[in-house]
């Protein structure tokens, strides 16, 4: 009767291991291969030039890009261009056009083109005007849209 528990007992326990094994490899490929829900990056090039990045995001066919004047110097004559993904003919809600020295400001864009759930890979050239001198700034951002 022991030697039959033992066998049993074997059985399950090796079969428990091969199991959690299974488990851990479909976890491991569903990590490595399933899209990600939210990833979102932003490049300004160029990196070091007086706009910066701060945020992006694309909410129901809305792009909203926060970006800052990294100069130290007043910024005018902004203007946006859009690219990529992100139709040409979007009309802007809220556009920044004079950037003080220092401080963020948030460009609004709808009807991009961009659905619920879409994932987009867009730019906006930024145009601007510093100390006389025009600038050209892109911002080359990719994610998903919620």
């Amino acid at each position: 009767m022991g030697s039959k528990i033992q066998t049993y007992l074997k059985y399950f326990m090796t079969s428990g291991w091969v199991l959690i094994g299974v488990v851990l490899i479909i976890s491991a490929l569903v990590l490595l291969f399933a899209p990600s829900t939210k990833v979102l990056t932003c490049v300004m090039n160029p990196d070091s030039g007086a706009i910066g990045y701060v945020d992006h995001g694309v909410i129901a066919d809305t792009l909203i890009l926060k970006i800052k004047n990294d100069s130290g110097v007043p910024i005018n004559g902004v203007k946006y261009i859009f690219g990529g993904d992100f139709n040409s003919g979007a009309g802007i809600t809220n556009q920044p056009t004079i950037f003080g020295s220092t401080g963020e400001n948030t460009l609004t864009a709808t009807n991009i083109g961009i659905s619920p759930g879409r994932i987009y890979n867009g730019t906006v050239t930024i145009e601007y005007n510093q100390l006389g001198v025009i600038h050209i700034a892109t911002a080359s951002c990719t994610g998903r849209a919620i």
